[in-house]
């Protein structure tokens, strides 16, 4: 099937647009169900049954596509409910990947739709969907998962645990910073001694990544 071009970067324009200017919980859904039915469903019988992994290699345009939250508007679910995604830049690290996550053992930090500071982000609105890719991810990882959502993702709870984790995966609003990439941004739940609570690139790369 080919795809149409237009209408697939009309649709992630639409997306990046309202995400920025507007509460995207319901004006979000129209173009998350568009791109599923452009790049989801013609492939979708080729992806095993509910709850089998699929793992993304996407550059160019493709690369902005949010697949966790692509709506399919058949079965009002978003493609994170009924798939666990990995990403992966090459096929190849794709494979390996897949050896990682099945090797025993592995400890994962999954960090869902904090409760930031709407205050101090106007323009950002809480992301259900966000929630359940958090919790479909954790479930793959059992009694070696620990999930912070909600409240409960602030910045001390995850740069505390940061250390004692081989697996990261956030699951939230990300602000990035062409001009200064240093200052490009996770946002994290608010807390009494952190209000407008964020987690940088630069904060990342003084953390203990193993």
């Amino acid at each position: 099937r080919t795809l149409s071009r237009r209408l697939f970067v009309d649709a992630t324009e639409r997306i990046q647009r309202t995400t920025e200017t507007e509460d995207a919980s319901q004006a979000l859904l129209p173009q998350l169900a568009t791109l599923y039915e452009l790049l989801i469903r013609p492939v979708e019988s080729a992806l095993g049954p509910p709850g089998s992994p699929v793992t993304v290699v996407a550059d160019g345009e493709v690369a902005s596509v949010p697949f966790a939250g692509l709506y399919d508007s058949h079965r009002k679910t978003y493609f994170v409910e009924a798939h666990p995604l990995r990403f992966a830049p090459t096929l190849h690290d794709a494979e390996t990947a897949v050896r990682v996550h099945q090797s025993p053992g592995k400890n994962a930090l999954v960090i869902g739709d904090p409760s930031f500071n709407q205050k101090a982000f106007p323009s950002l609105s809480r992301l259900p969907g966000a929630d359940a890719e958090a919790k479909t991810i954790a479930r793959e990882y059992g009694d070696h998962a620990r999930i912070l959502d909600g409240r409960a993702a602030t910045r001390s709870a995850v740069v505390g645990d940061f250390s004692s984790m081989d697996v990261f995966h956030y699951a939230g609003h990300a602000i990035v910073d062409d001009a200064h990439p240093d200052r490009s941004f996770l946002v994290l739940a608010a807390s009494m001694s952190n209000a407008d609570a964020t987690l940088s690139a630069a904060d990342v790369r003084r953390l203990d990544l193993r």
